[in-house]
């Protein structure tokens, strides 16, 4: 309670500036008793999805009447990359570099079709806001734009950054490239989820 009495503060002290709040749910903040418990985006995807609601559910609730502005998940392809691809940021992952990002980011996607689903349902008529997610991505373009290869070279870049998360949230599934550079390494939607996920994002973050 002390946590939530700390972010509702804030929330009142910005709106009596004339900020309006814009809310991140996740910015490399998860738990350690869920990391110990499942660990974290590696986890079992019904436990991962489960929680993440959860948590969503008690932000809606507690600040949904004061904030309008959700942001899902903060740069998921940074989170998903660098914590379990390099290891430099937490919770500082390499062994299976190969594969935990694929299912960490995967698992990324159905938390955020998840929370989306719940404010959707549950609280955008009453509180009249609005949730998305917030993408990055280093822009790439062909060295010689006359140059196919060039030119497929830049778009695989950019499709396994931006695509890699953007693809889903605004189609329902990875990128072409992805799916036949990846294999099995890559995990699959089932229909129901790549129809939560398809346009789960009332802005382009």
């Amino acid at each position: 309670e002390a946590g939530v009495q700390f972010y509702s503060d804030l929330i009142d002290s910005l709106l009596e500036a004339g900020i309006e709040p814009w809310v991140t749910l996740y910015h490399w903040d998860f738990p350690a008793a869920l990391e110990s418990k499942f660990e974290a985006w590696v986890g079992e995807k019904d436990k991962v999805r489960k929680a993440f609601g959860a948590y969503a559910r008690l932000c809606y609730e507690r600040f949904g009447g004061r904030v309008k502005q959700w942001i899902t998940l903060n740069e998921p392809w940074c989170s998903a990359v660098l914590g379990y691809n390099t290891g430099d940021h937490a919770p500082g992952r390499s062994d299976a570099g190969d594969t935990e990002p694929y299912l960490a980011g995967h698992n990324m996607l159905l938390a955020h079709a998840e929370a989306v689903r719940i404010y959707r349902q549950d609280f955008a008529e009453s509180q009249g806001g609005q949730v998305g997610i917030s993408l990055n991505a280093d822009w790439r373009q062909p060295r010689e734009k006359e140059s196919q290869e060039d030119v497929n070279a830049a778009r695989r870049a950019m499709d396994f950054s931006l695509g890699w998360f953007a693809e889903p949230v605004y189609s329902g599934d990875y990128p072409r490239c992805m799916r036949e550079a990846c294999g099995d390494r890559l995990p699959r939607f089932t229909e129901e989820e790549s129809a939560l996920l398809k346009g789960s994002s009332d802005f382009f973050g």
